[in-house]
């Protein structure tokens, strides 16, 4: 998915050393990849980017192609809709043979479908996919939403048939790693993932 058009300034990564960015600016990595952040500071070889929501990522400054401030009018790249997205979803889902309704839920819960989006802790995506298991599922970009997308659905599926149906348990499993729910037996004790489950469930019965 494109990232839409950025208006310069355009500011070297050297700048960062005594301007910090503030709300607005763009980060462009070398993969032609960008991450709109509210500040940015640098220490050393290493970035930190304070992000909209309040999350924090870091990355080496060598992945960093230049910081971009946004000028009136930019468009910072289309975020999808359901509406959009809803034909991928129904068609993956038929493919790999699991409730279309559960994967526009999990997608709404995981990153407002918004195929960009980057959590504090590093998953990415429309169906927010860790690296590693990215990796494991052999999805070299993350970021492409129908990638992401048959990669969320295949783990979906996996996690459905390892827990037996369950759906619970495979949510639980897709927040807080299948390694914990396979040891526990149930959902694990995790405020965050309890309520990982609630969202997708309220998500999924909602009236359309």
């Amino acid at each position: 998915m494109k990232s839409g058009v950025l208006l310069p300034m355009v500011i070297c990564v050297g700048a960062l050393l005594c301007s910090p960015l503030s709300g607005g600016d763009v980060v462009v990595f070398t993969n032609g990849r960008w991450l709109k952040v509210e500040r940015c500071s640098v220490k050393g070889s290493r970035a930190t980017f304070l992000l909209k929501s309040g999350g924090v990522i870091e990355c080496p400054v060598g992945l960093i192609k230049e910081l971009r401030r946004s000028g009136p009018g930019s468009q910072q790249g289309k975020v999808s809709t359901n509406e959009e997205l809803l034909p991928n979803i129904l068609a993956t889902s038929r493919k790999y043979q699991v409730d279309a309704r559960l994967v526009n839920s999990i997608c709404e819960v995981e990153s407002n479908f918004n195929p960009q989006a980057v959590s504090p802790k590093g998953a990415m995506g429309l169906m927010q996919l860790m690296p590693d298991t990215a990796f494991m599922l052999g999805i070299q970009d993350p970021f492409n939403p129908q990638l992401n997308l048959e990669a969320g659905v295949r783990h979906l599926r996996h996690l459905l048939k390892t827990f037996n149906g369950d759906v619970e348990l495979a949510l639980a499993a897709y927040n807080a790693g299948e390694e914990v729910v396979q040891r526990l037996g149930r959902v694990p004790p995790y405020p965050e993932t309890v309520n990982y489950i609630k969202k997708v469930m309220e998500a999924y019965f909602r009236e359309p």
